[in-house]
């Protein structure tokens, strides 16, 4: 009875389950016996090949047994249950419980039902607010999981997968609705040379530094996030590569007046940013990234600290 035993210990009721004369089992939406404590199991030897729980039913109990399944609520009646050679009346409650399994309580009618009873419903309402908040609980997780899954764990920023999903997503929405989008992929001018001179602990706090001003920067609607090593891609629905340019321009200069504090000093740092506009209808986002890749090349080439365009060919 590992089921139900789980179910119930956590509440601190696990010497009730084993030792009450009251019979407790779980039922399955097909009214199969599932698990059982050990007052049922007594009870059970007199029919070892009954399955379901109409099997200890008498014939004349069947109906309301099954007006009480049908009721999605907890159920009290009198029913007559099958002992040995003939029946006996029991007091019973029937509980539905989260999913589509049952708990059934029965005892024998001369004993005190209403003091009894009561105390199993509350012992059954405590474990059913218990659930609920173990639910809520669960769900708060699974939503912390989600999020921490899609953000990069050094920035918190929307790392690789994420940018490049909402990526999709724009592009998709510009094929819809045909309406301007442009991205920017930028990353730090002589990134390698920070880190070989002072070490990944400060070029972690370089791409610290540049995630936050990056933020700084976007319009409310804009996207930044983190592709990978010390490159940065901006999505900016609704805006031309000729607005886009004058973001990037003023982009730059923030950066260029950005202070970081490495190795005891007080050190500046620069961007190439490469531009590119998608082209409704004739490319994928994948093209539009890679052209957006190849105006950032272009910049570098040109000598860093600058923007450039991409050419669609």
């Amino acid at each position: 009875m590992s089921e139900l035993a789980n179910l119930f210990a956590q509440f601190g009721l696990q010497p009730f389950l084993n030792y009450t004369q009251t019979l407790i089992v779980l039922i399955g939406s097909d009214d199969r016996l599932l698990e059982w404590n050990p007052a049922f199991g007594q009870m059970a030897v007199s029919c070892p090949s009954s399955a379901s729980i109409q099997d200890f039913l008498a014939a004349s109990s069947q109906p309301l047994f099954t007006e009480m399944r049908q009721a999605n609520e907890p159920r009290q009646a009198s029913l007559e249950l099958k002992i040995g050679p003939g029946g006996f009346n029991f007091e019973c409650l029937l509980a539905p419980l989260p999913g589509e399994n049952f708990l059934f309580f029965a005892e024998p009618a001369w004993k005190s039902r209403d003091k009894k009873l009561a105390r199993l419903m509350r012992a059954l309402e405590k474990t059913k607010h218990a659930l609920r908040i173990k639910k809520i609980d669960l769900e708060s997780v699974l939503v912390q999981a989600k999020e921490i899954s899609h953000t990069d764990s050094l920035t918190f920023l929307p790392n690789r997968r994420q940018i490049a999903t909402d990526l999709q997503r724009q592009v998709a929405l510009c094929d819809r609705h045909h309406k301007p989008f442009t991205i920017f992929m930028l990353d730090i001018d002589y990134f390698k040379q920070i880190n070989d001179s002072f070490g990944h602990a400060a070029g972690d706090r370089v791409l610290q530094a540049l995630a936050g001003r990056l933020l700084e920067s976007i319009r409310e609607g804009d996207e930044a996030g983190r592709y990978g090593g010390d490159e940065f891609i901006i999505l900016l629905p609704g805006t031309t590569q000729q607005s886009a340019s004058k973001m990037a321009e003023r982009l730059l200069e923030l950066v260029r007046s950005l202070e970081i504090q490495i190795d005891g000093r007080v050190s500046k740092i620069s961007i190439s940013i490469g531009i590119a506009e998608y082209r409704v209808g004739e490319e994928s986002w994948d093209q539009l990234l890679d052209r957006a890749d190849q105006a950032l090349y272009k910049s570098k080439e040109k000598g860093r600290d600058r923007w450039t365009i991409s050419e669609f060919s």
